[in-house]
This record gives C-alpha cells, structure tokens and sequence, in this order.
C-alpha cells in the first residue's frame, strides 16, 4: 500500500512540475510573442492544464494572476498569487501566512531572509528559495 501511495505522490509530483514547465513556457512565449502567440495550437504548443496555484483557495477566495506586474501595487491577495506561483511546493503551504500578517506588494519586496524566518517561521530553505523570487521581481522591469 505505501508503495502506491509513493509512486502516486511521485506521479503527481511530476505532472506538477510539467505544468510549471509548460506555464513558463507560456510566460516566455507571451513575453517575446505576445498574447497571439498563445492561441491553442500556436507554434505546436499544447495548451496547458491549469496551474495548482491557480485553483480557489480553501477559504473559496479565488488566486488570480496580479492585474499588475509593478509588484509596489500588489493586494495581499496577489502577493498570495504570486507566493503560490512561485514555487508551489515549496512555498505554497506558506500562503496563508502571507494573508496572516497582511504582506502586501511592497511590503513583500522589503523582506529580507531574517525576518522570513523569524516573523513567518518559515525554515531556511523556504526562506531562501522565496529572497531568490523576491530578488528575480526586484530585478524585473515592469
């Protein structure tokens, strides 16, 4: 039975990192392209399955895509989003935290690692993982 349930987990976790895969294949083509070049078939493309992050919440509040991409402009709400987009495994059963403690836009990118740490009480390794998405939207022009 646990060796179902393993292999399982290991399928799941496989068919969620080929939607990552093909989301930012998306992100890409829609950055070079723009948003033509993501018709169903375009370019040979399959359509993607919706991301994991993109499903409704548990408290029913749905996770959208920020209408923003100047993260100083971001609700809570989008900050979540982005969370959840950025590495689901890793980062997603953080989320609710970020709703906790009200992080919105710009208080997101005044984050620093310590005070992931020790105010969300999250481990090292998600500490960090988030600082390097953190620092990649610092980085971005929008």
């Amino acid at each position: 039975m646990e060796g179902h349930i393993f292999g399982s987990l290991l399928r799941y976790a496989s068919l969620v990192r080929q939607v990552s895969i093909c989301q930012e294949a998306r992100r890409s083509l829609r950055a070079k392209w723009g948003a033509k070049a993501l018709g169903p078939l375009s370019h040979g493309l399959p359509l993607c399955a919706p991301h994991p992050a993109s499903s409704p919440s548990p408290e029913g509040q749905d996770a959208r895509r920020p209408r923003s991409r100047n993260p100083s402009t971001w609700s809570v709400e989008d900050v979540v989003w982005f969370v959840k987009d950025a590495d689901p495994q890793a980062l997603g059963p953080h989320v609710e935290l970020f709703r906790k403690h009200e992080i919105d836009g710009n208080a997101l990118l005044l984050l620093k690692s310590e005070m992931i740490m020790k105010y969300l009480g999250l481990k090292l390794g998600p500490a960090l993982k988030l600082c390097y998405h953190i620092d990649k939207l610092k980085q971005a022009k929008f």
